[in-house]
C-alpha cells in the first residue's frame, strides 16, 4: 500500500503551448501554474524535448517562466526532460550523436548547464539500445545530465538496459515513467516487480486517464467524443481510453462515489497515493497534467495527503479494472534496434 505523505507530486507541462489544450496555456499562464505549484511545496516539473507544436516549446516557456519570476527563482525546481526517437526532435535519433544533439538543445531552451534528469522518451526502433545507453553514460561524464530514465520501454528492454549499464559501468537508470490509474494497471504485472528489483523509481502519468477520471465526462457514451482536451482529434488518447469499458467504468465507481460525496478525481488520486502499488521508500511520484489553472488547483487539493477510500468504493474500482484488464492498451511502445515500430507521435 502506497505512503501518500510522501509520494511525489510532479508537475507536467505538455499542454504548456499546445494549440490543442481545452484551455490555451501561453507563458503567463504557464507561470502561474508554476507559481502556484511551487506555493503547495512541490519541486519537480516534468516536460520534454518534444513538447508540443514544434519542438522545445514547453522547455523555452518554462525557462521565461522562471526568469520572470522572482519566486520561481527561489523555489530551486529540478526540471526533467526527455529526449526523443522522432526526426522533428533530430534525425539521428537516439543514437549518441542525436542523443548529445537533444540534450544540448534541452539545455539551450532550459536556459541551464546541466539536467537533472533526461528520460529517453521511447525506444528508437532505429538505433542499438546498448549504443543509446553508451550515450547517456558519455553526457553523464561531459556533466550534461546528473541521471538518465525510460519511458514507455519494455519490461524486457528496462531488464536489458540495466544489465548493459552494469556490464559496462555506465550509469545505469534511475527512474521509469509510464501510464498507470486505476482503470489501466498493466504495469502492475511485471514492470512494477522488475523496477522494485533493479531499484528503479516509477513516476506514473495519466493518473486520470487523460482526463477520464476527471469528472468532466460523466455518463457520457462512446459516439459522444469530445472535440476538444486530450480526446479532441487525439486518436491515440480516444484509443486508450475513450472506449465502453471505460467509460462504463467510470460511469459505475461515480456512482457509488457520490454515496460517500467525492468525485471520480479524488477516488483516482485516492486510490494512487494510498492503494496503489507506488512506494514512497522507492522514490515513486505522480505526474499532473493540467490545462488550467482551475484545474491545478483541484488536483493539487486531491493530492494533498487524501483520505484512504471506503470499502465499496474500493470494491468498485477493482471490478472496473477487472473490466478493463483485456482490453488496456499497453504501457509500451515498441522496441529499440530495429525491433518494432515505436510510436512517434505526440502522445504522453
Amino acid at each position: 500500500m502506497a505512503a501518500n505523505k510522501s509520494i511525489s507530486i510532479v508537475l507536467g507541462t505538455m499542454t504548456f503551448g499546445w494549440s490543442k489544450s481545452s484551455c490555451s496555456i501561453d507563458a503567463k499562464i504557464a507561470q502561474e501554474m508554476m507559481e502556484a505549484f511551487a506555493a503547495s511545496g512541490h519541486k519537480i516539473i516534468d516536460t520534454a524535448l518534444i513538447y508540443m507544436d514544434e519542438p522545445g516549446i514547453s522547455e523555452r516557456m518554462i525557462a521565461t517562466a522562471i526568469k520572470n519570476s522572482p519566486t520561481l527563482q527561489q523555489s530551486s525546481f529540478e526540471i526533467h526532460t526527455k529526449a526523443h526517437p522522432a526526426d522533428k526532435c533530430d534525425p539521428l535519433g537516439l543514437s549518441q550523436q542525436g542523443l548529445e544533439n537533444q540534450a544540448n538543445k534541452c539545455l539551450a531552451n532550459l536556459e541551464c548547464s546541466s539536467l537533472p534528469l533526461l528520460y529517453l522518451h521511447s525506444p528508437d526502433p532505429k538505433h542499438q539500445l546498448k549504443d543509446t545507453l553508451e550515450g547517456c553514460n558519455n553526457l553523464f561524464k561531459q556533466g550534461k545530465i546528473g541521471a538518465f530514465g525510460l519511458s514507455n520501454y519494455t519490461t524486457e528492454e528496462v531488464a536489458e538496459a540495466h544489465k548493459l549499464c552494469s556490464e559496462n559501468g555506465w550509469l545505469l537508470p534511475s527512474v521509469y515513467q509510464g501510464s498507470y490509474n486505476a482503470i489501466n494497471r498493466a504495469v502492475e504485472k511485471e514492470l512494477l516487480p522488475t523496477l522494485k528489483e533493479l531499484n528503479i523509481a516509477f513516476y506514473a502519468y495519466n493518473p486520470l486517464a487523460a482526463g477520464l477520471l476527471s469528472g468532466k465526462y460523466t455518463n457520457q457514451k462512446k459516439e459522444e467524443v469530445p472535440t476538444e482536451g486530450r480526446f479532441g482529434n487525439n486518436e491515440n488518447y480516444q484509443q486508450r481510453y475513450w472506449k465502453d469499458d471505460t467509460l462504463e467504468a467510470m460511469n459505475s465507481v461515480a456512482e457509488v462515489a457520490k454515496k460517500h460525496n467525492l468525485s471520480v478525481l479524488e477516488v483516482a488520486f485516492s486510490w494512487l497515493l494510498n492503494h496503489s502499488k507506488l512506494s514512497a521508500e522507492r522514490g515513486d511520484a505522480v505526474i499532473l497534467g493540467v490545462s488550467s489553472m482551475n484545474q491545478l488547483q483541484q488536483n493539487l487539493k486531491a493530492t494533498n495527503a487524501p483520505a484512504p477510500l471506503p470499502e465499496d468504493v474500493l470494491a468498485e474500482l477493482e471490478k472496473g479494472w477487472k473490466l478493463c484488464e483485456d482490453d488496456a492498451f499497453s504501457f509500451s511502445r515498441g522496441k529499440s534496434g530495429g525491433g518494432g515500430d515505436a510510436m512517434v507521435g505526440i502522445s504522453k
